[in-house]
């Protein structure tokens, strides 16, 4: 009798186990479902975040987070349709990225009718200045990074080492340029002034719009077309933002200009369909990569602390 007994105990005991791991599990799973599919709350200011590199479409390597072109113009869509969005907040940090892409962030922002804030937090260079400037009010701490105006291109080229392992490239094209920029020789001088004039003409592209947003003078543009980065500091005294502050300062400027009394952010997340094959896959990346950086003491990076 008494062995029977103890033998029901243990089996409770793992019972209770099992219904514990699989109620964490739940939980877990329901809250990645809400993370991809996002929530609806009822707020009168659209939160839309620019957080890492500037894609066209929506990518994922490792867990690092990149902003969407796609997303980002079809949540601003949204936020302009609802009727209860009297502004919109865009928190940025990111270094830019793609041309294309940044300049359709850059045209959505400028296009709508509410008033619309720019935040820039730690970092809002390039493309991702480029969305700020076309903001009615940029908003950055004096530390943030900012500017980086200006266009840049680049490719890997191994002529060299296939000739130091006996590897040849028979070039067989239908025109002079078909092959410009393959990697299995070097550029000729006529490719480079192509490539060149491309660049050049959109980082004044750049520039030209970045001038018009902002109202700069000549002078200004010259100086922050050479491609540096400012300081928030810096950046204030070229007027290429209007304040300094944080979500607060920003929630402030909201207020003034949407004639608002209380703000309530509502962020548009982006709605993925739920995939459990891809939810696995992204979780146990970023698992890997919080490992990864336990494992890796970084002791040489500066840091305020």
């Amino acid at each position: 009798m008494k062995k029977g007994f103890v033998g029901k105990k243990r089996n409770i005991k793992w019972i209770v186990i099992v219904v514990i791991v699989l109620g964490f599990g739940f939980l877990f799973l329901m809250s990645s479902i809400l993370a991809l599919t996002g929530t609806s709350i009822n707020g009168n200011t659209a939160h839309i975040k620019i957080t890492g590199m500037i894609t066209s479409e929506s990518q994922s390597f490792l867990g690092t987070e990149t902003a969407s072109s796609q997303e980002i113009v079809s949540n601003l869509k949204k936020a302009e349709e609802n009727t209860k969005i009297k502004a919109i907040l865009i928190d940025i940090n990111s270094p830019g990225g793609s041309a294309v892409a940044s300049e359709e962030i850059a045209t959505a922002i400028k296009s709508s009718e509410k008033p619309v804030v720019a935040l820039i937090r730690d970092l809002g260079t390039s493309g991702a200045y480029w969305a700020a400037s076309s903001s009615d009010s940029i908003i950055a701490s004096p530390l943030s990074i900012t500017g980086s105006v200006g266009a840049t291109a680049a490719y890997l080229e191994f002529s060299e080492l296939m000739k130091k392992y006996g590897v040849g490239y028979e070039r067989l094209v239908s025109g002079e340029f078909k092959d410009a920029g393959a990697p299995f020789r070097k550029l000729s001088e006529e490719e480079r002034e192509l490539f060149q004039e491309i660049i050049e003409l959109t980082g004044n592209y750049f520039a030209q719009s970045v001038k018009e947003n902002r109202k700069l003078s000549d002078e200004t543009v010259e100086a922050i077309s050479s491609g540096r980065i400012y300081t928030g500091q810096q950046a204030k005294e070229l007027n290429l933002i209007d304040e300094f502050g944080n979500i607060e300062k920003a929630k402030q400027t909201i207020k003034e200009m949407a004639e608002i009394d209380e703000i309530k952010l509502v962020e548009y997340k982006v709605k993925r369909p739920f995939n459990v094959a891809s939810l696995l896959s992204q979780q146990s990346a970023i698992i890997g990569k919080n490992i990864g950086t336990s494992l890796l003491k970084k002791e040489n990076d500066i840091s305020l602390t």
